[in-house]
């Protein structure tokens, strides 16, 4: 149905029937020029999901601030605008993980996938037995400060732990 360009009316034929303006015709897409928008808009969807803003936490400050990564490289470097803190945030894919209890301490080891296929494996310890919230194929974020892990970051359940 047409919209009347005068009144608003909604009508068809070549006249309104509320005010008697000639109706806009109405215009069709070609299959073609249609399967072109359709292949334009969901390239446009893909980009969105590819470039969807992550929400990542500082590791000095704790400032959660959304981040827009590029899901091709591993390795990101972000500043904190409230801290000014230089960080690097490596997001991986997590394959496994396993932690053992010494003495007041937590031992973990997580194989992850990076971006690029790579698999590789993360070792470190927390003074804490907390036990950090790692499944398979969950979306993950390791902030490091100076080349030191800080922060373990868990992008599908949005929650972190400061090492």
């Amino acid at each position: 149905m047409a919209r009347c360009p005068y009144c608003g009316s909604e009508g068809g034929g070549t006249r309104c029937s509320q005010c008697g303006a000639p109706m806009p015709e109405e215009k069709t897409i070609p299959d073609s020029q249609a399967a072109k928008r359709a292949a334009l808009l969901k390239g446009a969807e893909d980009i969105f999901q590819r470039f969807k803003p992550s929400v990542l936490v500082c590791p000095k400050c704790k400032a959660q601030e959304s981040h827009v990564l590029d899901p091709e490289k591993t390795s990101h470097p972000i500043k904190c605008s409230k801290c000014r803190t230089e960080f690097t945030v490596k997001i991986v894919t997590v394959r496994a993980k396993n932690s053992r209890k010494q003495t007041f301490l937590r031992v973990y080891s997580v194989r992850v996938k990076t971006a690029t296929g790579r698999e590789e494996l993360i070792e470190f310890m927390t003074s804490e037995l907390v036990n950090l919230e790692l499944r398979a194929q969950d979306l993950a974020a390791f902030s490091y400060v100076k080349g030191k892990l800080k922060m373990v970051q868990n992008l599908t359940i949005g929650k972190y732990y400061p090492l």
